[in-house]
């Protein structure tokens, strides 16, 4: 931990992109626990957190932080109402009435709570594209797939019109060389 300059850092935590559940592993075994957390600017930052870290809970962004509610809709949809939840978009009513519900914000991202309460998230409500044979594709669900071989550092899916989607990636960078650490990937 002396060589990442972390030796005094007593907690470590992740958000604002996924982070791989391999490259999260890949630091336990340095003895480096990276929490993994979610939020919004409309809930005031942080709103769940995988703290303390739980190596079983890897994959997950935790659950509520206390004065926090989290649910599910019928359509899959993460829906969260707590004190961090922002009143209203500033002069843009009609905006504020498409995410807000009694008391509810739609966040737009879909997800699912597992028993113990941890949310993860699988996609965006809005994220589906339609390829050029008529499927309908949600990209995360892949994307997470491909991001569970820890020598992929970035990955994205496309497709919308194509024949068939597509997965574009990069592929880690070792540390000690700063080469890639694979070989080339193609999906």
């Amino acid at each position: 931990m002396t060589q990442l300059g972390l030796q005094n850092a007593r907690i470590c935590i992740s958000s604002s992109a996924p982070i791989s559940p391999a490259i999260l592993h890949w630091f336990e075994r340095l003895g480096i626990n990276i929490s993994e957390g979610w939020g919004m600017t409309e809930t005031g930052g942080a709103s769940t957190v995988n703290y303390p870290y739980r190596t079983d809970k890897v994959g997950t962004i935790g659950d509520p932080i206390p004065g926090t509610e989290i649910r599910i809709s019928a359509e899959g949809e993460i829906l969260i109402r707590g004190d961090g939840v922002f009143p209203r978009y500033h002069k843009e009513p009609e905006k504020t009435e498409e995410v807000l519900s009694n008391g509810w914000l739609h966040t737009g991202d879909k997800g699912e709570i597992d028993s113990d309460g941890y949310l993860r998230i699988t996609g965006r409500v809005k994220d589906i594209f339609k390829t050029g044979k008529g499927k309908y594709v949600a990209p995360v669900p892949i994307e997470s797939l491909v991001f569970e071989d820890e020598h992929v550092e970035q990955v994205c899916v496309v497709g919308s019109g194509l024949p068939q989607p597509v997965a574009m990636s990069t592929a880690a960078q070792n540390p000690a060389t700063g080469r890639s650490k694979s070989r080339p990937f193609w999906a």
